[in-house]
């Protein structure tokens, strides 16, 4: 979900077919992502996490991402330039032509983690508070 709107005449212009969504509900979000071949979300502001990232990627959909997506464990999809156009449209070439099979076991398993790493920070935190 993006707001196309400021760029709705170019897209135009371009010829390129988009479809506009609103919020979904949960079941048609899910549906509409499990068909995705690859799911862009490269970020200029540097966002920590991305939920999109790891929800396609837990249906077997590799993303293309920008460099400092630490979390994401494929770096042949992470973006150097934000603003190199031809390095986006080659990282998505390059997800499609490699389509990683296992980015949804890995994801699993960095999820397993972070719960991990939470629960462990919560604890410690916990032991503050009892004080």
């Amino acid at each position: 979900y993006t707001n196309l709107k400021p760029y709705e005449e170019v897209i135009k212009n371009l010829g390129i077919e988009y479809e506009m969504f609103d919020w979904l509900p949960e079941e048609e979000y899910f549906d509409l992502i499990s068909k995705m071949k690859v799911n862009l979300a490269a970020f200029w502001c540097g966002e920590y996490f991305n939920y999109q990232v790891v929800e396609t990627a837990l249906l077997g959909t590799e993303s293309v991402v920008s460099k400092n997506a630490e979390y994401y464990p494929i770096n042949y999809s992470k973006v150097q330039n934000l603003d190199n156009t031809v390095e986006i449209a080659e990282k998505i070439k390059m997800v499609l032509k490699h389509q990683f099979v296992n980015i949804r076991l890995v994801m699993i398993h960095k999820c397993e983690i972070w719960n991990a790493e939470v629960i462990r920070v919560r604890q410690f935190l916990n032991s503050f508070t009892k004080i």
